[in-house]
Order: C-alpha cells, then sequence, then structure tokens
C-alpha cells in the first residue's frame, strides 16, 4: 500500500515536472527573445524552477554540502559571481 502510494507521488511529481517544461517551453517559443533582458527573465524563471526542484529532491543537508563544494569548485577556478 505505502509503495503504490509513494509511486502514485513519484508519477505526480513527474507529470507536474514535465507539464512545468512544457509551460516554460511554449512560453519561450510564443516570445521572440530579442535583447538581453527577455533572456535574463526567460533563465531567471528556469532557474527558480530548478532550485524548487532542488529542494524537492535533495534534503537541505545535501544542498549545504553540493553547494559548499561547488563554491570551492568555483574558489579555485576563480569563478566570480556577482
Amino acid at each position: 500500500m505505502v509503495k503504490d502510494q509513494i509511486k502514485a507521488m513519484y508519477t505526480t511529481l513527474l507529470n507536474n515536472h514535465v507539464q512545468l517544461l512544457e509551460l516554460i517551453h511554449e512560453d519561450s517559443k510564443g516570445k521572440e527573445l530579442k535583447n538581453e533582458e527577455d533572456f535574463l527573465k526567460f533563465f531567471n524563471q528556469l532557474a527558480n524552477y530548478l532550485g524548487s526542484l532542488r529542494e524537492l529532491i535533495f534534503s537541505p543537508e545535501e544542498i549545504a554540502e553540493k553547494d559548499q563544494l561547488k563554491n570551492e569548485l568555483m574558489k579555485s577556478l576563480k569563478i566570480n559571481v556577482a
């Protein structure tokens, strides 16, 4: 029973993920991203979505660990982020 509930939750999450990506894709197709502001707005929406998806998949501890590793790598590669 629990296995079926988890499978149903996973399926719902996956379907929602696909629908949201389709909406983002359709939104970008309907607009011609001609200038830098349009690109930034589109990628900001995508980054926000992926960030929220990340919070669903990983625990806060896993996110902190991944962020720490990312920051160390960026520092060693001398990549600055505004």
